[in-house]
């Protein structure tokens, strides 16, 4: 004949609690103190690359600069452009995200003054990033009329970003 003991139950009961309850704790302390973010910087500031090229993010004014050397030149043969930031400004913190853009100034090279265009950056680090404007063989490059469009067009997925610049913060 079987016969149940309830304290053995009831002591396997609170074995199993104490041990849930442990685990839920050292879980959460983990998490607590695991990564806060302070390895992530903060996509704004100055940064360079090795080739002489500079990104000026200023979160503050919302405006990004591109320019190839220390002073922007919007003349006919530069690749330089500036614009006013209309999105994606409140993920400068992300690993990875997107920046919408208003040309305001542009070289003969760069987008259309007007049009909007979107950055992309990734890998994030305190001094570190990967950046892009959009690029695609046969694509829209020199921006699109809304910000909207730009959203749609500008996009990992639809091809565009395929080739990164390496950055340091300044």
């Amino acid at each position: 004949m079987f016969t149940h003991n309830s304290s053995v139950g009831k002591t396997r009961v609170r074995v199993s609690l104490v041990l849930v309850l442990g685990l839920l704790v050292g879980a959460l302390s983990l998490l607590g103190c695991g990564d806060t973010g302070s390895d992530i910087g903060e996509f704004s500031g100055t940064w360079t690359s090795t080739a002489g090229d500079r990104i000026v993010i200023d979160k503050s004014a919302k405006t990004f600069v591109y320019s190839f050397g220390a002073t922007p030149s919007y003349d006919a043969e530069s690749m330089d452009y500036a614009g006013a930031i209309v999105g994606g400004a409140n993920a400068l913190t992300n690993v990875t995200g997107y920046l919408t853009l208003r040309i305001t100034n542009a070289g003969g090279y760069g987008p259309t003054v007007g049009n909007y265009i979107r950055i992309f950056w990734k890998e994030l680090t305190l001094t570190t990033v990967q950046e892009a404007g959009p690029y695609k063989a046969g694509g829209q490059n020199n921006g699109v009329s809304t910000g909207a469009a730009a959203e749609t067009e500008y996009t990992v997925g639809n091809g565009y970003f395929d080739l990164t610049g390496a950055y340091t913060k300044q």
